[in-house]
């Protein structure tokens, strides 16, 4: 038996068996699954079985880590045996019931995946534990290690110190691998995969190595057990002071002073109206990025920041603009974040008008080079430069143009 304790990060969620890329159902926590004993109970409703996506079997363990699900691979009720055609079994070892990835040659079920969802919201951490054993002892290695992702689209990351290789001469834990030997592996999995409606965790399988009959890996006692539930946001009682705004004529940069004595790191959120003042609040629990509205109202959130300054860029010349800040709560708690709506801070300004346009010098010493199709020119610019030249070619004499000039 071998204990391996890493703190890195993981997401689960549970085996389903149906048909093309089932999602499985994110579980609530604690979630442990064992296959059961005397006769293997078939996946979980939190599990799902995966093919995998693109060209397999897997070669490579970068191939298995970039896969993503493909279609359900189904679970077999039958004891895996060398030569079988890959897929996930389901069958018991002296009465302990095991998932069985078994690889081959196969392109469809020749390296398959297990996935488990979780739900983590409000939890302060979340341990993954799992055992594996070598059921079928070939030459042709197996690989294995552990993902997550949040939600259940985008890439899988792969835990640190996940990835394992076991063939017919490995000793993974120190003693020989085999259908009676399980290895214990333990992770934590990282911040992340923390407060989230839905956090999935696979283990990807792929051949890293070897030739002839391929090997097989039972997962089994999968536990999954979450620390102290993270505390709610409460609304912070206090705002910030002193809003001071800088306009230009497309910019305003303004600072303000932060909560005084706060225990905490607070978020403020600033917030942009115009030609009003703010008409509708952030609704708590709402995250909003920079350029989005607020709570359907007049409101563009501009930044969200901990020092409070901001510059507010792209803006229109000669134009008044209403600015709110609020404090926020979502720092080591649940369900946030919690916005102060009560008297929030907030200033109005008007940006510079932008001064009008004055005819400039001409430039002088124009000088040409030609050749028999193309005409290069200099010429010195007046003083004080102007901000852009235009240039007119034409073929009537000086100072006889065509056309008209805006």
């Amino acid at each position: 038996m071998k204990k391996i304790y890493l703190s890195l990060a993981l997401l689960i969620t549970s085996l389903v068996n149906g048909f093309s890329q089932t999602m499985p159902t994110p579980a609530s926590l604690p979630l442990n699954i064992n296959f059961g004993t005397a006769n293997f109970t078939p996946p979980v409703a939190n599990m799902a079985a995966w093919t995998g996506s693109g060209t397999r079997p897997y070669t490579s363990q970068t191939a298995a880590e970039n896969s993503d699900a493909g279609a359900d691979a189904g679970v077999s009720n039958a004891t895996p045996v060398s030569g079988n055609s890959g897929a996930n079994y389901g069958h018991a070892v002296s009465g302990d019931g095991r998932l069985t990835i078994l690889q081959s040659g196969n392109t469809t079920n020749g390296t398959t995946q297990a996935v488990v969802a979780i739900n983590t919201t409000g939890l302060s951490s979340v341990n993954v534990k799992y055992d594996l054993g070598l059921f079928i002892v070939n030459p042709r290695s197996i690989g294995l290690a552990l993902q997550y992702r949040v939600g259940s689209t985008g890439a899988f990351t792969t835990i640190s110190g996940s990835p394992v290789v076991y063939s017919n001469t490995s000793s993974n834990g120190g003693d020989v691998d085999g259908p009676t030997d399980l290895d214990n592996y333990d992770f934590n999995l990282p911040a992340a995969a923390l407060n989230e409606s839905n956090v999935q965790v696979r283990f990807i399988t792929w051949n890293p190595s070897g030739t002839g009959a391929r090997s097989a890996i039972s997962i089994d006692n999968i536990s999954i057990t979450s620390g102290t539930p993270l505390p709610p946001c409460t609304e912070l009682t206090a705002q910030p002071m002193n809003l001071m705004l800088a306009p230009a004529s497309t910019t305003v940069t303004g600072t303000f002073n932060l909560i005084p004595a706060a225990t905490t790191v607070v978020n403020y959120l600033v917030v942009r109206s115009s030609p009003a003042a703010l008409s509708a609040s952030p609704l708590d629990g709402e995250i909003y990025d920079p350029g989005e509205t607020v709570n359907g109202g007049n409101g563009i959130a501009v930044e969200i920041n901990t020092d409070g300054s901001f510059t507010d860029i792209n803006l229109m010349p000669g134009t008044d603009y209403f600015y709110t800040v609020f404090a926020i709560e979502d720092q080591n708690c649940s369900g946030g974040p919690n916005y102060n709506q009560l008297a929030p801070l907030s200033r109005s300004t008007t940006t510079t008008p932008l001064a009008a346009c004055i005819q400039p010098d001409p430039p002088t010493a124009l000088f040409f080079a030609a050749t028999n199709t193309t005409i290069s020119g200099t010429f010195s610019a007046p003083t004080p430069p102007a901000n852009r030249y235009l240039v007119i070619r034409n073929t009537m004499g000086i100072g006889t143009f065509t056309g008209t000039i805006n």
